[in-house]
């Protein structure tokens, strides 16, 4: 089977470069909009805590973590498998940006088998966190980023669908648009299928009404939730925050990301920090609410 697209020989190595970023900082602290001091807010429960800094990637680190993400898939898609058996060295990203690796390594190329893969994706998981984030732990990256480096070191049968299209290396408005996706999937399954459904909302964080008090710890998300007195209408459940997540990135665009004052509009947040808020107010919703499709098996009804 061809895979010479996988791999670079040394006289094409030489154009490419290394899979380690070199362009400073691969993550900052990014400003919240409407981040409410605790001094500030109204009552809420005790023990909850939301950060006023969302950390992001940088553009670099995404592309390249990314890139090495695909690389292994597509490996594995060809029926092969490297059995963990390479180095952030051994891998360079071409002028496209695609990660090849030294055609050294052909040599070690085997049948792909869970446990290979396994070994592999593991592998992965440390060049992106130790080569590509350069930290040592994975608390220091971003929630997202975290979940899937998790999945990346537990890799089970079926998972890399949930790999391949996972939040946590999309951009803040692919985020979206794939939640829009995802939302639609279950109004979908709510008609069809309300036993899947249901099952999805019940293994969602965020339940019990645990996300109502955060909310108020942003002042345009709450904006959002207590429009017009509506509260009554979102459930204490998971349902509750799934709706809400569909209301804000509908609604807070258009009616909340500008005001007037003295006449003069003021710009009070642009849309690639939409998900800033949302991932700091419920960290992690998105990317479990895509793991949960994944385990009923509907999201290959989003990415085909």
């Amino acid at each position: 089977m061809d895979m010479h697209h996988l791999f670079v020989c040394k006289e094409e190595s030489s154009l490419c470069k290394p899979i380690k970023p070199t362009g400073g900082p691969t993550i900052v602290d990014a400003r919240v909009p409407g981040y409410i001091s605790k001094r500030k807010r109204v009552p809420v429960a005790k023990g909850v805590k939301v950060s006023k800094v969302h950390k992001v990637l940088s553009d670099e680190a995404s592309v390249n973590a990314d890139a090495a993400v695909k690389w292994i898939l597509r490996v594995h898609n060809n029926g092969q498998s490297l059995n963990g058996k390479f180095q952030a060295s051994d891998l360079k990203l071409d002028q496209l940006n695609n990660v090849k690796c030294e055609a050294t390594k052909r040599a070690l190329l085997d049948k792909s088998t869970t446990k290979r893969k396994k070994k592999d994706f593991k592998q992965i998981e440390k060049i992106i966190k130790y080569d590509i984030l350069s930290v040592q732990s994975k608390d220091d990256v971003p929630y997202n980023v975290k979940l899937l480096l998790d999945l990346l070191k537990t890799y089970t049968v079926g998972s890399e669908i949930l790999i391949a299209n996972h939040p946590g290396l999309m951009t803040e408005d692919e985020k979206i648009s794939v939640f829009g996706r995802m939302f639609s999937e279950m109004e979908r399954l709510l008609v069809t299928d309300p036993p899947k459904y249901h099952r999805i909302i019940a293994a969602m964080p965020y339940g019990q009404g645990s996300w109502k008090p955060r909310v108020r710890c942003n002042t345009y998300v709450n904006n959002v939730y207590t429009f017009q007195n509506c509260t009554k209408n979102y459930k204490d459940s998971s349902e509750g925050a799934l709706v809400l997540h569909r209301n804000c990135f509908q609604h807070l665009i258009k009616d909340h990301s500008t005001a007037t004052v003295a006449g003069v509009t003021v710009v009070l947040f642009v849309f690639k920090q939409m998900e800033h808020m949302m991932g700091t107010v419920l960290p992690g919703f998105i990317a479990n609410l895509m793991a949960e499709l994944n385990k009923e098996l509907v999201l290959q009804n989003i990415f085909p």
